[in-house]
């Protein structure tokens, strides 16, 4: 959502909520606290990632006709996955039964705060000639991870780089 106000002011919204795809994984089922897994700890699962929700705010500021500058706050939280040994799956070997698959939850569910910094171009069509050109927007954004809490928090700083064009289809 990109919301307009007087004087140049705006506002980029996003909300986000997803689902992932569960399925099967092979995972080493072991304490943590151990320095290497033993191989009987080897295990076929069945893995249901955690859910996500994303929330993007962004107020922005009109430089000058077509350039934009924008500061915001990024806020992204991962569910915990879960694990749990697939039905009709029983090891021949009984000394060679996995941990339980609970062991693997901890650190798969985190949350994680970024701040951003971008500017926008965004060119009109432009008359050249007496033919239309085509609208031009160019973004960059540059995102860095302040904080966060739960499990594997990545460290992480991302500079985006997008392009669109608009081009009318269908006699548009």
């Amino acid at each position: 959502m990109n919301g307009h106000w007087p004087r140049g002011l705006g506002l980029w919204a996003d909300l986000r909520y997803g689902l992932q795809a569960g399925g099967t994984t092979e995972r080493r089922v072991f304490d943590q606290g151990i320095a290497f897994a033993p191989a009987a700890s080897r295990a076929s699962l069945a893995w249901n990632p955690g859910d996500y929700q994303r929330l993007e705010l962004a107020p922005w500021l009109l430089l000058a006709d077509g350039l934009t500058v924008l500061a915001g706050y990024r806020f992204f939280r991962k569910g915990e996955d879960s694990f749990s040994t697939r039905a009709g799956d029983s090891p021949e070997d009984v000394s060679s039964t996995p941990g339980d698959p609970v062991l693997l939850v901890p650190g798969t569910g985190f949350s994680a705060s970024h701040v951003l910094l971008g500017m926008v171009y965004n060119r009109s069509a432009a008359e050249s000639d007496g033919i239309a050109g085509f609208p031009l927007e160019i973004r960059a954004v540059f995102r860095q991870a302040v904080g966060g809490s739960g499990g594997a928090v990545p460290r992480e700083t991302s500079f985006e780089v997008g392009f669109r064009l608009f081009y009318g289809i269908w006699g548009g």
